[in-house]
């Protein structure tokens, strides 16, 4: 069974995806773009293990600020793509849209990255297996790729990961719940 690695980490890399086909319609995608996704990743990593260790044994709060988060997606996200692109398009110049492109593809890669190895990095998940099924859905959306840049519009991309959010944010504050639950019941005993 791939469970919650697998789906938590592939609407991540959907996500990423998402943000990464709005602005290669607006910018061509060169050396430059792969180096600042790639140092956003980096970033992301950094900041997920460096969150991950402060919050380590507390998995309840962890839990917490993940549901936390992806509430404020829900509530923020429903006009991303239109704003992504709209963003794009009043930039005008190239150079000025080149610049735009580098920032925002490092600020994406670093917060879906970051947002990932918190997630990872949680003990329940950081296991072998938890790895291998979240590697299966990083594949999986790799080899979608081709399919979704030519199928699917970005805009409804972007409508059906809203509710994505909606559904993890429920489901990591029953988590928090659980998790908070038998922290407080092993202190009595």
């Amino acid at each position: 069974m791939l469970g919650a690695p697998f789906l938590v980490v592939g609407r991540e890399a959907l996500e990423i995806m998402f943000i990464t086909l709005m602005i290669t319609t607006f910018i061509k995608l060169n050396w430059s773009m792969y180096a600042s996704a790639m140092l956003g990743t980096v970033a992301g990593i950094f900041a997920g293990w460096q969150i991950g260790n402060v919050l380590e044994s507390h998995e309840s709060t962890m839990y917490l600020f993940l549901s936390v988060l992806m509430l404020y997606l829900f509530f923020t996200a429903d006009k991303t793509g239109q704003q992504i692109a709209a963003s794009i398009e009043k930039i005008g110049s190239s150079s000025t849209a080149n610049w735009a492109g580098l920032i925002t593809m490092f600020i994406i890669w670093a917060r879906e990255s970051s947002e990932i190895f918190i997630f990872m990095l949680m003990p329940a998940n950081n296991t072998m297996s938890g790895w291998l099924s979240a590697s299966v859905a990083v594949g999986l959306v790799i080899g979608m790729f081709p399919i979704i840049q030519n199928k699917v519009s970005a805009n409804v991309l972007f409508k059906v990961t809203r509710y994505a959010f909606l559904v993890f944010a429920l489901w990591f504050g029953y988590e928090a719940l659980m998790h908070w639950h038998t922290i407080e019941h092993e202190h009595v005993l």
